[in-house]
């Protein structure tokens, strides 16, 4: 029970003192209205008539009684019977202290007050206040959850893009390298001599060696960074909130995988070229091998020596396929097989003595060698050029791409 506040019970007390004393006014007012009896003489019945005689009078019975008649008729008439008198309430003491309040009890003029509410229990609220705290916790949780997942994830894609970087930097290196070498070599059939042509050979087996050595490594980069964007895209419902820089990491990945995917077309491409053109450089060694031999008039050198330009020609021309090779190289080097053919037909009418047949085929000799120098090596080298430049712009594009991601 809820109790009544103390000014509430003084109040209510006060009141009723209030009342009390106006009805205790009232009360005192009203009696001072009402009618007030007159005084009258006492009777005494019990004493005999003769005493109410005036003194000296004596006189029979019926004239005293006339007398008392007449007397209490007119001079004092018999009064009504009197009120009841209501006696006034004792005045307090003007000092005395008021009576002590009594125990609340609401005066019934004014009813009972009404019942407090029924108190509410703190279940509800304090469930709210769970569900509020459990809300904060798991939205917090996902918060710093999600972000350390995806800090993770980005780092192992950023580690496995920088060890592609480093690798493919270091092919970089690598064909820079072997194009200076190249640019600094004299590598024209016609007028190296063969020193610059066994250089130009090992540097073309270098790339078609160190290309193929490379392969491995690319093909293990390219799965490494499939590997890191396949992880990027894992539980995305967690890293929700890092999601442009997880898709800026995507994003980079993809321009280095496809970066990769030209430096493999290049790789394969440079194996084959690097081939092809060691085998050229063979044909090459074999012409200056031909031309020592003949100048020495030893005829088993120049047979030896025509019999491995047929070899390396042949080998040559199927070679000659290969990505980015000139296509004018192909029929060079089937003239170069029929001036090989024409140096055997020579040695072998030297060796018959048949002087009418040796001058026929010194003379197709003059022409296989004329139009051997008609072909322009420059202009091959330049299609030759074009066409790796395309492919290592199109790598640097995407590594650019990659960079500025």
């Amino acid at each position: 029970m809820r109790r009544v506040p103390a000014l509430g019970r003084n109040f209510v007390v006060g009141r009723a003192r209030f009342e009390l004393a106006v009805s205790w006014s009232q009360t005192r007012r009203f009696s001072e209205l009402s009618y007030r009896p007159l005084r009258f003489r006492t009777i005494e019945a019990d004493r005999p008539l003769d005493a109410c005689r005036p003194a000296g009078q004596k006189g029979d019975i019926a004239t005293v009684q006339r007398y008392i008649a007449r007397t209490l008729s007119i001079d004092n008439p018999t009064p009504p019977a009197p009120e009841a008198r209501v006696p006034p309430p004792p005045a307090p003491s003007p000092y005395a202290p008021p009576p002590a309040p009594a125990p609340y009890a609401a005066p019934p003029a004014y009813g009972a007050p009404p019942p407090p509410p029924a108190r509410r229990g703190r279940g509800p609220l304090i469930a709210i206040v769970l569900v509020v705290l459990l809300v904060i916790l798991v939205g917090g949780g996902y918060v710093v959850g999600g972000f350390a997942y995806a800090n993770s994830k980005d780092n192992s894609a950023t580690n496995a893009y920088n060890k592609v970087v480093d690798h493919e930097n270091a092919l970089t290196d690598l064909f820079n390298k072997l194009d200076a070498q190249f640019q600094s070599n004299n590598n024209d059939p016609a007028s190296a001599s063969a020193a610059s042509i066994k250089q130009d050979k090992t540097l073309n087996l270098q790339l078609a060696s160190q290309s193929k050595t490379a392969q491995p490594t690319v093909e293990s980069d390219d799965q490494a960074l499939a590997n890191a964007a396949s992880s990027l895209n894992e539980n995305s419902w967690l890293t929700a909130l890092s999601k442009s820089s997880l898709d800026k990491s995507a994003t980079r990945i993809n321009h280095a995988r496809a970066a990769l995917a030209v430096a493999k077309t290049i790789l394969a491409d440079s194996i084959l070229y690097g081939t092809f053109y060691a085998s050229v450089d063979d044909a090459a060694l074999d012409l200056d091998a031909l031309d020592t031999a003949a100048n020495a008039g030893d005829l088993n050198a120049v047979d030896s020596a025509i019999q491995t330009l047929k070899s390396d020609v042949a080998k040559a021309i199927q070679q000659d396929k290969a990505p980015g090779v000139a296509s004018e190289m192909d029929p060079f080097l089937k003239d170069l097989q029929k001036t090989a053919n024409d140096f055997s037909a020579l040695l072998a009418a030297v060796r018959a003595g048949d002087t009418s047949k040796v001058n026929t085929i010194v003379k197709q000799l003059d022409a296989d060698t004329t139009k051997l120098d008609g072909y322009d090596f420059d202009a091959m080298g330049t299609q030759e050029q074009a066409f790796y430049k395309a492919l290592i712009d199109k790598y640097n594009v995407e590594i650019d791409a990659a960079n500025k991601t």
